[in-house]
């Protein structure tokens, strides 16, 4: 799924992708992963491309990965949780309490589409591909009519 995105931290995208592209040929056809848009998709675009869709897992990887999920809990790091002061007040109890509701549905519906897609990797990756393809070319449409 990381090599379907835009690398989150740009200064190590080259290595990154190289890295990525070799670990997914274990499980992909290089033809396949050869259809996977040069330097990834950006965050933005999942999220109009997946967002309400089956395959709305990705965009709850690509918002981890660059810590938007909007919920305390998937978007700090280890260091951040030391510099971050919490004030232990009712109003921010019951928003954390919120937010991890919303943190367990998000790795709900993660951990549902990494099911899936590792149930058949080669052909869901692919099916995957079809579907962002479809979509991209549909959004252009959409923008050329306006």
């Amino acid at each position: 799924m990381a090599y379907l995105l835009e690398a989150p931290m740009p200064q190590d995208e080259d290595n990154l992708r190289v890295a990525l592209a070799e670990a997914c040929a274990q499980y992909v056809p290089r033809e396949v992963l050869e259809r996977v848009p040069q330097g990834g998709l950006k965050l933005e675009e999942v999220r109009q491309l997946v967002s309400d869709t089956p395959y709305a897992g990705l965009m709850h990887w690509a918002n981890i990965l660059s810590h938007d999920t909007g919920t305390y809990f998937l978007d700090m790091d280890y260091e951040e949780v030391g510099y971050y002061q919490l004030w232990w007040d009712r109003e921010t109890v019951e928003d954390l309490t919120r937010q991890w509701a919303q943190a367990e549905l998000i790795q709900q519906e993660l951990n549902r589409f990494c099911d899936w897609l590792e149930e058949d990797m080669p052909a869901h990756f692919a099916e995957l591909l079809d579907f962002i393809e479809r979509r991209r070319i549909e959004s252009r449409a959409g923008e050329g009519e306006r």
